[in-house]
């Protein structure tokens, strides 16, 4: 549902804003994934993964202890990043289009609301509540900013522009963020709040450390085209090339539901020592994700053109792009998901050399 969800925004503010004004919007949008990934320092894969072992050994003073914690700097850490780019932006803001550096500035509201809201996610997702967790950001938000998208339609008689779409991004995960702070205190387990906290920060900020690797590359594997092409050749190159990965990633719809459900179960099944049953869940997967895929690569290979038509006449010139992002994604997800089980059996480390790599080659090759 999120995934089509998105991928119908998508598809709206294309035809709202045009390739122009879409492309101010997603490369807002982009740079604050990118400034995401210092301030919420790692914290979710950290705490899928913490949370489920305590709760499967009832350590409920060590989980009591990280919840706080990850709050804490999670709260702090994207305070101060946002108010770090509030100088940047004022300093450099001149240099930018006039409707770009309004969709920045609104976007820098997005920073707290959404490493707030990540956190809870991430521990729903530990406690084993994958639908609860998941329900504020995957479905609640992007509802919300569907149904304001047409409010807003109708107030400025079809005159949308970027700052507007980003202002109403704001206000969807605020009601998302409430929402999730109310699911979490009804989801945690009262033994957690009578416990007494224990604290142990050296080893989670080190594990953490690494977390923010593996996850802040692979944003920046993700967001790097955009970031370069919006600063490089304009917002409208921007807005072409993000349709044509945003029509790519349509083949990680089946990917995405999976890896969620996997998360918590290969930290758990890792904790008991169950390799055998990690080992034939994760085979399973694997076949399962690349064989629905299929279908969906061999129909954007053959119908590229009439799909990126959908978003408007200008975007159809992504479709070389498209292309080949969509063959480098299926040769991803043939892979495994060797970076998700890194993670959450603690070879963290080695999975943030991996994709190191690959983000390094990224902007070497861009």
């Amino acid at each position: 549902a999120f995934n089509g969800m998105t991928f119908f925004i998508s598809l709206i503010l294309a035809r709202l804003l045009g390739s122009a004004g879409y492309g101010a919007y997603t490369y807002a949008l982009s740079w604050i994934l990118v400034l995401g990934i210092p301030a919420g320092l790692g914290m979710s894969g950290l705490l899928i993964r913490n949370v489920s072992a305590y709760q499967t050994q009832s350590a409920w003073g060590l989980m009591s202890g990280i919840i706080r914690w990850a709050n804490r700097v999670t709260l702090f850490g994207s305070l101060g990043i946002g108010l770090l780019s509030v100088v940047i932006l004022w300093v450099l803001g001149k240099h930018l289009d006039q409707q770009m550096l309004a969709a920045l500035w609104l976007a820098l509201l997005l920073l707290p609301l959404t490493a707030m809201l990540r956190i809870r996610r991430a521990i729903m997702q530990g406690l084993q509540h994958l639908v609860l967790g998941q329900l504020p950001e995957m479905l609640i938000q992007p509802l919300l900013f569907i149904i304001l998208i047409g409010f807003a339609y109708i107030v400025t008689k079809g005159s949308m522009t970027a700052p507007w779409a980003m202002g109403i991004n704001v206000m969807a995960t605020v009601v998302a963020l409430l929402i999730s702070m109310t699911l979490f205190r009804k989801t945690v387990p009262h033994a957690v709040g009578e416990a007494s906290p224990i604290y142990e920060t050296k080893a989670w900020l080190g594990s953490s450390l690494f977390m923010l690797s593996v996850s802040g590359l692979h944003i920046i594997n993700s967001r790097t085209d955009i970031l370069m092409l919006g600063a490089i050749r304009g917002a409208e190159a921007a807005g072409i090339y993000h349709v044509a990965n945003r029509g790519s990633e349509l083949i990680m719809f089946i990917l995405m539901p999976i890896h969620e459900v996997l998360s918590p179960t290969i930290a758990n099944l890792y904790v008991r020592r169950d390799f055998d049953k990690l080992e034939r869940i994760v085979t399973r997967s694997i076949r399962i994700i690349l064989l629905l895929s299929l279908p969906i690569v061999v129909g954007l290979l053959i119908f590229g053109y009439w799909f990126l038509s959908l978003f408007g006449a200008n975007f159809t010139q992504g479709q070389a792009a498209m292309t080949i992002l969509i063959v480098g994604k299926l040769i991803g997800i043939a892979m495994g998901p060797v970076v998700l089980l890194l993670t959450m059996t603690g070879n963290e480390r080695y999975a943030a050399i991996g994709v190191g790599i690959g983000a390094a080659l990224n902007v070497i090759l861009n």
